[in-house]
C-alpha cells in the first residue's frame, strides 16, 4: 500500500507500508553514480539496508545535531566521520571543537579540526558524541561516515551489493 510521496535530499522518495515494514525507495541510480538508497525498518531489529550505487559506493542521508542534513559516503577505511566546512557552518550548536590533526587520505595528508558531534542520525539510528573532523580541502560534495560512527552501532556488514546497519 502506497502511503505518500515526498522529497528527501533533493530526490523523490516513495514510502510503502507493508505488514509493519516501511520501505523507502529512490529512483534508480543514474549513470553519473548517484546512490540508490533503500531503508528497511521492521518493528523488531530495524536494520537499515543501503544498496550500492552503480560504482559500488554506499551513500546515506544523515542529520547532525537534529539540525543539518548531510549526505554521507560510507567508508569503512576512514577512522573519522567527516563533514565539509560548509556543512559545519550551517550547524547552530552542538559541535565541540578539538585540536587540528593530520590525517592520511587517499589524496594525501590533510590537516583538519577534530570535532565531537553531539548527535548523528542515519535513518532511525541515533548516536550521541561521535568523533569527527571538518574537511575543507576535499573536492567531494559529501561527508564521510567512518569508523567513529560504525564502531558504535551493534552491527554493520556487507552482503553483496548491500550494506546492513543495525543499532
Amino acid at each position: 500500500m502506497r502511503a505518500t510521496t515526498g522529497f528527501f535530499a533533493g530526490s523523490i522518495m516513495t514510502f510503502f507500508l507493508l505488514a509493519g515494514v516501511i520501505i523507502l525507495t529512490e529512483p534508480p541510480p543514474s549513470s553519473r553514480g548517484v546512490a540508490s538508497v533503500s531503508v528497511v525498518a521492521t518493528k523488531s531489529s530495524r536494520p537499515i539496508v543501503v544498496s550500492a550505487n552503480s560504482w559500488g559506493m554506499f551513500y546515506v542521508e544523515g542529520r547532525i545535531n537534529d539540525d543539518v542534513q548531510v549526505r554521507f559516503l560510507i567508508d569503512t577505511g576512514a577512522t573519522y566521520t567527516s563533514i565539509m566546512y560548509r556543512d559545519a557552518q550551517r550547524l547552530r550548536e552542538g559541535l565541540k571543537h578539538g585540536p587540528t590533526i593530520r590525517i592520511s587520505t587517499g589524496n594525501g595528508v590533510i590537516e583538519a579540526p577534530r570535532v565531537l558531534f553531539s548527535r548523528l542520525q542515519i535513518g532511525h539510528i541515533v548516536l550521541d558524541d561521535v568523533d569527527g573532523i571538518i574537511e575543507s580541502q576535499r573536492a567531494s560534495l559529501t561527508g564521510v561516515l567512518g569508523m567513529s560512527f560504525l564502531k558504535k552501532i551493534k552491527k554493520w556488514e556487507g552482503q553483496g551489493g548491500t550494506l546492513l546497519l543495525e543499532q
